[in-house]
């Protein structure tokens, strides 16, 4: 089975990780933005549920003030030339997101280095 890859990652340009993180309340059973996580990281991986591509793909993500439970980083451009150009281009490879071990979330993410139309 093909896998469909809806976001692009553009080497030499920045890249932002972010998602929104919730927990469930023991009381309600309902979901709530999960508020102060300390430890969340993000990361490009070659595999899903694989160790990122190199340490320089990995970032430390942080709570957007005035937006509980969203937690955001950025990888920048010429990190991404580096270690993603001469191997990458038109692959499919991994965004994770990882709190602890109580989460850990993979999105299929297409490498292109080049825009197409536009």
């Amino acid at each position: 089975m093909a896998i469909i890859a809806h976001k692009l990652v553009y080497p030499g340009n920045d890249y932002l990780l972010e998602r929104a993180l919730y927990q469930r309340a023991l009381a309600t059973g309902q979901d709530t933005p999960a508020v102060g996580l300390l430890g969340v990281v993000g990361f490009l991986s070659a595999t899903k549920g694989g160790a990122p591509i190199h340490a320089d793909l990995q970032v430390a993500l942080q709570e957007r003030s005035g937006v509980p439970g969203q937690y955001f980083g950025q990888l920048e451009g010429s990190v991404l030339t580096t270690h993603l150009t001469a191997s990458y281009d038109e692959d499919t490879i991994w965004e994770c997101v990882q709190s602890g071990t109580d989460y850990k979330e993979y999105v299929a993410i297409r490498v292109r280095l080049a825009r197409i139309g536009g």
